[in-house]
């Protein structure tokens, strides 16, 4: 796993940690306007995440590591 990998994975924690906290306040405060923007806010940063780990970001991601890596070695010559 990656630098930018665990980067990634934080940030995605982080934002799906902020609007489920909102949604506990707006849930708390019985405040129907804060729960249906932090509730509608949940799902769509959670369709992201979701998005963008099983989807084809990080896909292509890893092609563009390894076609790099690959690159990287190919520069340096063969090795004798």
């Amino acid at each position: 796993m990656s630098a930018r990998d665990i980067i990634a994975a934080v940030v995605s924690l982080f934002v799906l940690t902020n609007f489920m906290v909102g949604w506990w306040i707006g849930y708390s405060l019985h405040n129907e306007g804060m729960l249906q923007l932090s509730n509608g806010g949940a799902l769509s940063m959670a369709t992201a995440v979701v998005g963008y780990w099983v989807g084809s970001s990080h896909s292509s991601q890893k092609k563009d590591e390894t076609i790099a890596a690959q690159a990287a070695t190919l520069q340096k010559g063969p090795t004798t």
